[in-house]
């Protein structure tokens, strides 16, 4: 499947890793690496096998911009519920 002449693993690369270069911020944007700025999505599925998956708010379980969560990961939010004495 191919996304405007792109396949999905272009597509995703050109708005990641190349945004950075195209930019003009190479040294801190478009790596996952200490010192960059954080912008990051978790998907619950592949998106090189289905692209639009990026797409469908529920398969989308977390996402960080920034540095800080907007949506943290279910796993995140059940460590922070407080627990019931017994």
């Amino acid at each position: 499947m191919k996304l405007l002449g792109f396949t999905p693993m272009q597509a995703i690369q050109a708005a990641t890793r190349l945004g950075g270069q195209l930019m003009g911020r190479p040294e801190d944007l478009g790596r996952i690496a200490p010192g960059h700025l954080a912008d990051l999505l978790l998907v619950d599925g592949d998106p090189l096998a289905d692209i639009r998956i990026l797409q469908d708010a529920g398969k989308l379980t977390a996402i960080m911009k920034g540095g800080r969560f907007h949506k943290p990961p279910a796993v995140a939010k059940a460590k922070r519920r407080p627990v019931a004495a017994e």
